[in-house]
């Protein structure tokens, strides 16, 4: 298990080194920097979350509510998730909230 984290941050870092190495001011766009972040965020959130979905993936939206619900200041508002989106509502909040630089 120990290895699964050690893993998981590595990848994080070298995301992140990947990005900010090019010393490019806009690596969102440029290099698909937010797409990849939100990958490996997605992957960490997915991967210590306990609760389980309908298909029996991780799902991380109770986890972000309670958050939100326990410590506003560390999970910015999920309002901004539509609930009509057919997309997984946690993915659409750590992509927003990475586009933002509102996640704590």
């Amino acid at each position: 298990m120990d290895d699964l984290y050690q893993q998981l941050l590595h990848q994080l870092k070298t995301t992140v080194e990947g990005l900010l190495v090019s010393q490019v001011t806009n690596v969102w766009h440029v290099y698909g920097g937010l797409n990849r972040l939100h990958n490996v965020v997605s992957k960490i959130f997915k991967n210590g979350c306990k609760t389980l979905g309908l298909e029996g993936e991780p799902d991380c939206w109770v986890f972000i509510q309670g958050l939100s619900w326990l410590q506003p200041s560390l999970a910015a508002s999920p309002t901004f998730v539509s609930e009509s989106g057919g997309r997984d509502k946690a993915a659409t909040w750590i992509y927003k909230s990475l586009e933002s630089h509102t996640l704590s």
